[in-house]
């Protein structure tokens, strides 16, 4: 979990924190935010943070991706008239801020990875590269899962993934 708990007191948080490093804070919180199910436009808050933070940090490398992504943004009409906001629409967000973090050196966590999958095996047209293992047969199933189900599977491989990493770092210290 990238997310650290603060006690009300702490007055000053991420010190020196690069823009990258917020960025990638954003994204875990926003994939944490999603697979514990909070609010929609809670979580679409936080991952659009992250996006634009890597977005801008693209821009000013002119990375390629830059030029190829464009992404409905959200827009209130006013306080009164929020027409309202696609889940999957988060789930975009948050898939491409991925990817702006990478393309800028930004080394995937376990969450930002096992969110990957899930949302490769859904959308194979959105991996960059030939996933292994991916055949039509899982994207089929994939395809069919519910939004419930997506995400279980999501918070289910998560948490796996975050193990296999701590017994990796564990046992590289022994």
């Amino acid at each position: 979990m990238i997310s650290k708990k603060f006690e009300i007191g702490d007055d000053v948080v991420a010190i020196g924190a690069t823009p990258l490093e917020v960025a990638k804070i954003q994204i875990e919180s926003a994939i944490e935010m999603l697979f514990q199910g909070h609010h929609p436009i809670a979580i679409h808050t936080v991952a659009e943070s992250g996006l634009q933070i890597v977005r801008e940090l693209a821009a000013d490398k002119d990375l390629p991706q830059v030029q190829n992504l464009e992404i409905a943004d959200i827009s209130f009409d006013s306080l009164k008239t929020f027409s309202g906001i696609r889940q999957d629409l988060n789930d975009m967000t948050i898939f491409w801020a991925i990817q702006f973090y990478e393309a800028l050196g930004g080394k995937q966590t376990a969450a930002m990875h096992s969110f990957n999958a899930g949302v490769v095996m859904r959308f194979p047209d959105l991996a960059k590269t030939e996933v292994a293992g991916l055949t039509p047969e899982i994207t089929a199933i994939a395809k069919k899962l519910t939004r419930e189900e997506f995400l279980r599977y999501g918070a289910a491989s998560i948490n796996s993934a975050r193990a296999r990493a701590e017994q990796k770092q564990t046992e590289t210290l022994q």
